[in-house]
């Protein structure tokens, strides 16, 4: 078998190469990362979606790693992967595991491995996950047995953070403007979470501030309906049919484990993150009066550049695809926001991670502070941007 490590971790077919034995090497091969970068002192956190037995993987890798003397956060249920990735960075971790194959088939799950500073993993550490395996595989092969070590129940410490994302989220956009907008004219927005792991969170969080949210799609579904969890505009038929039918403000969806997004404006016109990004850099930057500079992947819309170039103040820094180079320039810079063509984007004071449930939060602030539809904020940011 070859274990590859892509631009968000491993996935493959579930109990083809995506088995309880190759999980449990790729397990094994995370702990050694971690005690030769930590020792046992920090703890690991666990994390899982919806998909088919994820909870049952992460469950003997909870078991596998406390073999090794690591203590282990395992969370209580599903979270979405930013909700885990906040974990791993604010309760001072060595990292966390997220089984995930996000907006992938059905068929398929994955192991995320998420730093400590809660961006995704870099080649520096997955370079030396990959080589733990090869030479984990190699002892297999010679007959070399694991470590063994009895697992304790205080090994494994249940965690709900559920409130502590929430309450964090909340604290990156104006409540008191959201709220004022709310007890005007409640926004009304249709969202689809495609059966992930967004539901409950993005709907709950807008009806919290006062909004009017209904859902589709938005319980355990482990075959997706069918269809992939990836919010696109082909695979969103009833956020594009529905929005304008039934007069909703917006439309907005999110992929399998939460990290990314999709919007349909008031016309139903799918609005990706080739246009989203660049509405909210315009708010964040003109509203909110934020000050830095953008990253974005070299596929990303160049509506960044003639913003920034008109702003004069802000530089766009580009990247090879994949978060993970965005996330080591906002750790490393003062970034309003940082976004990719494929549905992912985070702003300054957050983690430097994809978040879907950060988009619909900052989305609906954007319409409040502009008063104005989706469609127009659109049409109004093509005029400024030439």
């Amino acid at each position: 078998m070859t274990i590859k490590f892509g631009t968000d971790g491993w996935r493959a077919v579930i109990a083809d190469e995506f088995t309880f034995a190759n999980a449990e090497i790729v397990t094994r091969a995370i702990a050694q990362y971690v005690i030769g970068r930590f020792g046992t002192s920090k703890p690991v956190v666990i994390g899982y979606d919806l998909r088919f037995l994820a909870d049952k993987f992460a469950k003997r890798s909870a078991e596998i790693l406390t073999e090794y003397g690591l203590k282990v956060e395992m969370t209580d249920q599903w979270y979405p992967t930013p909700v885990v990735a906040y974990v791993a960075k604010y309760h001072d971790t060595a990292g966390a595991m997220m089984f995930t194959a996000s907006h992938n088939p059905p068929e398929y799950l994955g192991i995320k491995f998420i730093p400590e500073y809660a961006g995704p993993a870099m080649p520096d550490i997955t370079d030396v996950i990959v080589a733990n395996v090869a030479k984990i595989e190699a002892d297999i092969t010679a007959g070399k047995t694991g470590v063994a070590r009895e697992v304790t129940a205080s090994d494994i410490q249940k965690i709900t953070p559920r409130k502590e994302y929430c309450d964090a989220i909340e604290k990156l956009v104006d409540i008191s403007k959201i709220k004022s907008a709310a007890s005007q004219r409640p926004l009304k927005v249709l969202f689809d979470p495609m059966y992930g792991c967004a539901q409950t969170y993005t709907d709950k969080l807008l009806q919290d501030l006062g909004h009017t949210v209904e859902g589709i799609h938005n319980s355990h579904n482990p075959s997706f309906g069918g269809r992939m969890p990836e919010p696109i505009g082909k695979l969103l038929p009833e956020l594009l049919s529905r929005v304008p039918a039934e007069k909703f403000d917006f439309g907005i969806a999110s992929d399998g484990d939460g990290d990314r997004f999709g919007v349909v404006d008031n016309n139903g016109r799918f609005l990706g993150a080739n246009e989203i990004i660049p509405m909210v850099f315009r708010h964040l930057y003109k509203n909110k009066g934020l000050k830095g500079n953008v990253v974005k992947s070299l596929a990303t819309s160049n509506l960044l550049d003639a913003l920034a170039e008109k702003y004069g103040d802000v530089e766009v820094i580009s990247t090879p695809i994949g978060f993970k180079w965005m996330g080591q320039v906002m750790r490393e810079q003062d970034i309003i926001i940082g976004g990719e063509q494929s549905g992912g984007f985070s702003i300054q004071g957050h983690i430097p991670e994809k978040d879907g449930i950060l988009a619909a939060l900052v989305i609906t602030e954007m319409l409040c502070y502009e008063q104005k539809s989706m469609s127009q904020i659109y049409d109004d940011m093509m005029a400024e941007a030439g």
